[in-house]
């Protein structure tokens, strides 16, 4: 058995553990809180644009554009959704598995990493990203989801990749906390088809035309769709995070019960020798004097 006082170290640690671990729990469920309104908003932006964009679609038969072509070529470009930090979970791990499987099931891809943990790996696997940006340390922000979109948009147009899809990890129903793909290019008619229309207007004449209105409004929509998404991994994260800081403090807290009561074994033990010790030498020293 350990000694009191090794015994009250580790006491001592596993409390400022406790506080760090409670501290973080703290953290990112004041940011898990902020990020939902942020969700929110931009999903009821999203939601119009998107329903607007059917509107063109149905109202004018005549639109045609690369960003509607049919996908099918090989080369992919993913948008990887990660994280600069740890202590998240399974929030890495399972991120990285399902990237390597679509990896496994399409080799012809490049990928876009946002989080150092992300990029680490990768380049450790020996694939280096195109584009790198560092976690969302401080929230997503529209400026680096427009700078992705020029870039990924510049290259499907020109034809250096034929799909653009985002892997990052669900925040809402069945997906939280598990790794979602969606896809961003090609657009599809079938993407529109449960989209609901507030008014289905049959003559409607657009200025300067609906081609040129669909060019214009489909880099926006594009933008809105991945702020979304980095969004939704942005909560993820720190849902994922308070969620494991929450079950480490209660297992510290268990584990605090049960150090406490070798603590007080140990104190009682010693308590106990040194009264049998001071008893024995009693003992020797009346029959000594006798």
């Amino acid at each position: 058995m350990q000694n009191a006082l090794e015994i009250r170290r580790r006491i001592t640690a596993v409390e400022n553990t406790q506080k760090i671990t409670g501290a973080m729990q703290m953290v990112a469920s004041v940011r898990t809180r902020s990020v939902l309104n942020h969700i929110e908003y931009s999903r009821r932006y999203y939601t119009k644009l998107h329903s607007a964009m059917k509107e063109i679609l149905e109202a004018s038969q005549g639109i045609n554009h690369l960003y509607l072509k049919h996908a099918s070529g090989p080369r992919r470009t993913y948008v990887l959704l990660g994280a600069d930090k740890g202590m998240c979970g399974a929030f890495h791990k399972n991120l990285l598995e399902f990237f390597r499987k679509e990896r496994q099931d399409h080799p012809e891809c490049e990928v876009i990493c946002i989080g150092k943990i992300e990029q680490k790996f990768l380049q450790g696997s020996g694939m280096e990203p195109v584009l790198y940006f560092p976690g969302m340390n401080k929230g997503p922000s529209l400026h680096r989801a427009r700078h992705i979109m020029e870039y990924v948009v510049e290259r499907f147009l020109s034809g250096e990749t034929d799909q653009v899809h985002v892997i990052f990890n669900g925040f809402y129903g069945k997906d939280r906390g598990r790794p979602c793909v969606c896809r961003l290019l090609p657009l599809r008619m079938s993407d529109y088809q449960h989209v609901e229309v507030e008014t289905h207007l049959q003559q409607t004449i657009y200025h300067p035309s609906a081609q040129e209105l669909f060019d214009q409004m489909v880099p926006q929509y594009l933008e809105s769709e991945l702020y979304c998404l980095l969004l939704q991994a942005y909560a993820s994260e720190n849902f994922m995070r308070m969620t494991a800081m929450q079950n480490a403090s209660r297992n510290a807290t268990e584990l605090l019960q049960g150090l406490k009561v070798q603590y007080h074994l140990a104190r009682q033990t010693a308590i106990t020798r040194e009264i049998t010790e001071v008893s024995s030498a009693a003992e020797v020293l009346l029959e000594g004097g006798k």
